[in-house]
């Protein structure tokens, strides 16, 4: 089976729905903390100190300005979320995951003995045509690269590369009371960690072989609309060191955070904000949340024959959960920091011998960014690439 990339959410309403699910309980365990933290009368925080809103309410003890307005981001979900999470109770002693499971527990699988029969009949190679096909992944436009690499025996890969490959300017961000020259300068940043991440990386290390920080950098200047800021060789985003220790098939996500300089210091406050709020502690509760609900939705009729099809499905949860707290962080600044429904963009791969459809090297994918309601508009591509 050839590694599967993906961005954004399944399309199939009963995968959809699952996704939906870890994505309301996310937010709501986020929601508690928040409004426990500030002394809301009948919300209690649960007693596991292991629950996600232990987790969450880290980032938001403090008195500072800025986690008084994170806390307020994230409560203001409350009343979005009100009619998605009948059942859940911020009085209740058990974690808002705990009380969710509980509830779906009890519902029919999402997928019919008949459509999983299809997935185990089929031939490996078909594999990632049927998960999205059955997930309704949608694919990211595609730019052809260059002349597909010859077919070879299998190779153990050393490392996956995520690379920007081009920026283009679609429109800017324009002129603003506190940008004169009406020249958007494009910073970009962000996030990469994998699904084997079990723990934090050291004291004083920024960065892990399964959690890595993105520091800063900027793109370019585009003093007009339609300018592109072509990498070559190709800006090298995040890299992952594939021999290092933990399971197969092992998926792969990036948040790619991109911003208009005018927006001061509220990107690299951003960065410093992704890099906290997604810790390795937070990441790995919403994973094992994502895999408990979706084990509830599919039910016993898996196996470990179809780990792909689990595999893509608990990314994605965990995908949409992870899109949507930086949903909010991003909503609780400035408006310069651009907004993208691919948040994260992510990669299920099957083994260190697997490869790409075409070889070593994935499609070009593009993500827009845009300001909703307001200028600025760019497209990002980017490309997944392994090294041997």
């Amino acid at each position: 089976m050839p590694a599967i990339a993906v961005a954004g959410r399944p399309r199939d309403p009963d995968f959809a729905n699952v996704t939906q699910a870890v994505v309301h309980a996310v937010l709501a365990s986020a929601t508690r903390a928040s409004v426990a933290g500030r002394g809301v009368p009948n919300v209690q925080m649960p007693q596991d100190p292991q629950s996600l809103e232990h987790t969450f309410m880290a980032m938001f003890s403090d008195s500072n300005t800025r986690a008084r307005q994170l806390r307020r981001a994230f409560a203001r979900q409350s009343g979005r979320l009100s009619g998605s999470l009948t059942g859940v109770d911020f009085r209740d002693s058990r974690p808002v995951i705990e009380q969710v499971l509980g509830k779906r527990a009890a519902n029919s699988p999402i997928m019919s003995r008949s459509a999983l029969e299809v997935f185990r009949r089929s031939p490996r190679t078909q594999w990632s045509d049927l998960v999205l096909k059955n997930m309704g992944f949608p694919r990211l436009a595609a730019v052809p690269d260059d002349e597909p690499e010859p077919q070879s025996p299998p190779r153990e890969a050393k490392q996956l590369v995520l690379r920007v490959k081009r920026v283009h300017c679609v429109q800017r961000v324009g002129w603003e009371a506190t940008d004169w020259d009406g020249k958007d300068v494009i910073l970009c940043g962000g996030l990469g960690f994998d699904s084997t991440l079990q723990s934090p990386p050291p004291a004083g290390s920024p960065s892990s072989a399964h959690y890595r920080k993105v520091p800063q950098f900027t793109v370019g200047t585009f003093p007009v609309d339609g300018g592109k800021k072509e990498y070559d060789p190709d800006k090298t985003f995040c890299t992952w060191d594939l021999t290092a220790s933990g399971d197969w098939p092992r998926a792969f996500f990036a948040v790619i955070a991109v911003a208009e300089q005018d927006s001061g210091e509220e990107f690299a406050q951003l960065m410093e904000e992704i890099w906290q709020i997604l810790s390795p502690v937070v990441l790995q509760a919403v994973s094992i949340a994502a895999v408990a609900l979706t084990g509830f939705a599919i039910g016993s009729l898996v196996g470990t024959e179809i780990a792909p099809l689990i595999g893509t499905a608990v990314g994605g949860a965990v995908g949409a959960a992870i899109g949507a707290v930086v949903g909010v962080v991003i909503d609780s600044l400035r408006d310069d920091v651009l907004e993208t429904a691919d948040t994260p963009v992510s990669l299920l791969l099957p083994s260190r011998s697997q490869t790409f459809p075409g070889g070593s090297a994935s499609d070009v994918y593009t993500s827009e960014y845009v300001r909703p309601r307001a200028s600025g508009n760019y497209n990002l591509s980017y490309q997944w690439k392994l090294t041997y």
